[in-house]
């Protein structure tokens, strides 16, 4: 069943788990070309990780969810790494 374009934005600390954080956005890339699928970070660690993991998490996925997971990612995909918290917030 194809549910339809979603959403997610991921907001976290170096205290998350980049394997939860990369499946968690790739698992709703998959419901839509134009799903965009966010993590706001205040670690570059967390973020570098998480995009080292996507590529894996996406080929995971069977077709046709996979081509649209990497056609979301790549065209809404966004990491932004912020210095505070509350920079994070205003993000």
């Amino acid at each position: 069943m194809v549910a339809g374009p979603s959403e997610i934005l991921v907001i976290a600390d170096e205290n998350a788990d980049p394997e939860i954080v990369a499946s968690d956005l790739a698992g709703q890339a998959e419901h839509g070309l134009d799903s965009p699928a966010w993590l706001v970070t205040t670690s570059k660690q967390l973020a570098q990780k998480t995009m080292d993991l996507m590529p894996k998490y996406i080929e995971r996925l069977a077709e046709p969810n996979r081509s649209t997971a990497e056609a979301a990612w790549r065209d809404y995909g966004e990491i932004i790494v912020c210095d505070t918290r509350e920079e994070v917030v205003e993000i």
